[in-house]
């Protein structure tokens, strides 16, 4: 047997340690893979000061891209030409029965374009609206038996649409990426209303002090 792999990895863990007030096994498995390779591929293409940053702006939106183009040709299968609709129609069965404005700022939408796609719905009637009881300027959206009928039937075409977008990764490697993608977005999420109608510069210093909070524990 040979054991000098696992003599190194003694060692890597005795570094992550000293690092690492609290460490954790899968802390340590997501340090030791982040710190793996520091080669950036098509450094070339980078707009941003920092390469890294914009590698990662470029790619998520490429790959964004590339999910929404398998997620609308699923859809048009149940005549759904948009896929807002149906992630709105999404969100409205997990809220049950929100108000208008909580359903929009829930999908991260500007008022408008959520509004609009409110209306759409209500058009194919896949969901109807009804005075909230305790709120008499507030207005509720619910699904109807037809909307909730395509939701339904479109998850079994949104896992297909997911298989040909996702699995050309191994599963620990999408667990992975679920994982940091999580973290991403718990960030965000935290400070987004905080900051969706602020200035570019106000929002770079209350996001930046909280990032260096967080580094600092």
């Amino acid at each position: 047997m040979n054991s000098q792999p696992l003599v190194e990895l003694v060692n890597v863990w005795a570094t992550y340690e000293q690092l690492n007030p609290t460490p954790t096994i899968s802390g340590f498995c997501l340090w030791y893979l982040s710190n793996q390779s520091r080669d950036l591929p098509n450094q070339e293409d980078i707009f941003d000061e920092t390469p890294l940053n914009g590698l990662l702006g470029k790619l998520l939106g490429r790959v964004s891209q590339y999910d929404h183009l398998y997620t609308k040709k699923a859809l048009a299968e149940l005549g759904l030409t948009n896929v807002d609709d149906m992630m709105y129609m999404h969100m409205i069965y997990h809220l049950k029965s929100p108000k208008k404005s909580d359903l929009i700022n829930e999908m991260l939408s500007e008022f408008p374009s959520g509004i609009e796609i409110i209306r759409r719905l209500l058009r194919h009637e896949y969901i109807d609206e009804f005075p909230d009881l305790t709120d008499k300027r507030s207005k509720r959206v619910r699904l109807t038996p037809a909307g909730e009928s395509v939701l339904q039937a479109s998850y079994a075409l949104l896992h297909q649409a997911g298989q040909i977008m996702f699995e050309v990764l191994t599963e620990p490697e999408r667990l992975l990426l679920a994982h940091l993608l999580s973290r991403l977005d718990d960030f965000h999420s935290t400070h987004h209303k905080a900051v969706r109608s602020a200035k570019f510069d106000a929002t770079y210093d209350q996001l930046m002090t909280e990032m260096s909070q967080l580094q600092r524990g």
